[in-house]
């Protein structure tokens, strides 16, 4: 991990994701880099849920109504 500079975590979602790929070492290596890059680095953040923000101006009110 100091060669490259990257942490356990990072190693460790790249393995996970590999994991789950099913995909063999062998048709990675022969595919072009930017779709492997996809593979394991999605566009779209996949943790992060579409939750709206809370109504904010209705909690200030509240903390400040007495």
């Amino acid at each position: 991990m100091d060669r490259y500079k990257i942490g356990s975590g990072t190693l460790s979602l790249i393995m996970e994701r590999y994991h789950a790929g099913e995909i063999p070492i062998e048709e990675l290596q022969m595919m072009p880099k930017k779709e492997v890059e996809l593979l394991f680095y999605p566009q779209k953040n996949i943790k992060k849920k579409d939750i709206p923000l809370p109504d904010f101006q209705y909690y200030y009110d509240r903390i400040h109504a007495n």
